[in-house]
């Protein structure tokens, strides 16, 4: 060993021991459970479980990541009121099952600037005071609403304000019928204002008008409802069914773009969007107007950035005012369903395709097999551990969440080499300059030293 690094070594042995320790804990944290070190970093509270989602109710204004995918099949899902931050951190929330709305009423308006108590409903009913949704993946998000109120339904918010959605995707079906003077369906989002950007949709969006008597005010986009919601560098494609007997504002990306709130004076953006689909609709009304486009159906405020969108939009209107207008039309539909295994790459899936028309819908999203496997083990081995007749659903529903996120953070043998390898090549490279350092700071010394004595 170099007579100059025993030397190193013998004085500042402490400075070893921390530097070795520090630089593989930094090493473990970035190469091995690097998830974990985003939580720890942005000061978030982990998810990993669908009990642990139910928590954000107690705490919504707090900051959450997800940390492995969920599946929600067989739960009814109830909107959340959120003014947090959430982030999906690239995984998959599955089957996302919505039945009734949130129970928070804010204001909404119409093209004429009436304004309704409105309820909403969505993953969350209501995003405001700056909260911000990012990097989350909805997949097969289903809400079946009937509602006599004001309602507005989006697939991540119902309602916006100052609020954003950010590089997330989402699909589903979204579905509202209602005898109300004010309703509308957007596929991300359904009323207010914010930002969306970089977000994917590929939406089912429907909107059954049951009061033949009262004219409404009735909103479908493709990206959000109505409001004045900014939305850029977005992909979206729309299936859109629209029954209605008042007045109509459906677009492929905003049903009606409208300053929101009102009285303020800001300037919003509709840019670089791509619109794929079709809507058909009808608007039985004598005043008709109609208002259907490939962008936005009806424009009230002008001011706003516009460029960059392009649209392959199809807009289907029917005379026909006595046949609700639905994605299958068939009166007594036969369905034959074809089972798509998930993988370690995708996701499984049912197709269900109608014999006599031939419509087909995807449902019944399963997780990668790597996941499905980690939750059956720890199954049985929850199964083998407790007494039959007092083990509970929800004990081992914890198991099981536990076991998938101890699975999606497990090390493997190539992560062990790569991690002693890594770290004995920091710590080699830290001794060097120490080493270097040292004898530089001698070779000063001792040059010093002769100028001194010949002197």
């Amino acid at each position: 060993m170099n007579p100059n690094f025993k030397r190193i070594l013998k004085k500042y042995p402490c400075l070893f021991i921390l530097s070795a320790f520090l630089i593989c804990n930094i090493i473990y944290i970035f190469i091995l459970n690097k998830s974990h070190f985003t939580a720890y970093a942005q000061n978030s509270i982990p998810i990993t479980s669908y009990e642990e989602l139910l928590k954000i109710k107690e705490n919504p204004s707090g900051n959450y990541i997800l940390m492995n995918d969920l599946d929600l099949s067989g739960k009814n899902w109830i909107p959340l009121t959120f003014t947090g931050t959430f982030d999906g951190n690239g995984h998959s929330i599955l089957n996302v099952t919505i039945k009734e709305t949130g129970t928070v009423t804010r204001t909404s308006y119409d093209g004429n600037m009436k304004t309704y108590d409105t309820v909403f409903c969505g993953f969350f009913d209501i995003l405001e005071e700056e909260a911000v949704v990012s990097n989350l993946n909805l997949i097969n998000i289903r809400a079946d609403i009937t509602c006599d109120t004001p309602c507005f339904i989006g697939g991540i918010a119902g309602y916006m304000d100052k609020s954003s959605i950010k590089d997330c995707t989402i699909s589903g079906n979204l579905s509202l019928k209602t005898t109300a003077n004010m309703f509308g369906v957007g596929g991300i989002a359904g009323f207010g204002n914010g930002t969306i950007d970089r977000t994917n949709a590929d939406m089912t969006l429907i909107c059954i008008d049951t009061n033949k008597i009262e004219k409404n005010e009735q909103f479908l986009g493709g990206a959000y409802a109505t409001g004045y919601i900014g939305l850029g560098d977005c992909n979206v494609t729309v299936n859109g069914f629209v029954s209605d007997y008042g007045y109509v504002h459906n677009g492929g990306l905003v049903g009606m773009f409208a300053l929101y709130p009102a009285g303020t004076q800001y300037t919003s953006y509709i840019t670089n969007n791509h619109i794929e689909g079709v809507i058909s609709f009808f608007e039985d009304n004598e005043d008709r107007r109609a208002y259907c486009a490939e962008y936005v159906g009806e424009v009230l405020n002008w001011s706003y950035d516009w460029g960059g969108c392009t649209a392959n939009f199809t807009r289907d209107e029917h005379y026909d005012y006595d046949t609700v207008l639905l994605p299958d039309m068939c009166e007594n539909p036969q369905y034959n369903k074809t089972v798509t295994e998930s993988s370690d790459e995708q996701y499984g899936y049912t197709t269900y395709t109608c014999s006599q028309c031939g419509y087909s819908y995807t449902d019944n999203y399963t997780l990668y097999q790597s996941d499905l496997k980690a939750i059956e083990d720890a199954k049985k081995e929850s199964l083998a551990a407790a007494n039959p007749t007092q083990a509970s659903t929800n004990s081992i529903t914890n198991k099981t969440d536990s076991a998938q996120l101890n699975n999606d953070t497990s090390t493997d043998s190539l992560k062990i080499v790569i991690y002693v390898i890594t770290a004995l090549l920091i710590l080699i490279i830290i001794t060097m300059i120490i080493v270097n350092i040292y004898l530089r700071r001698q070779r000063y010394h001792k040059k010093n030293y002769y100028k001194k004595k010949r002197r």
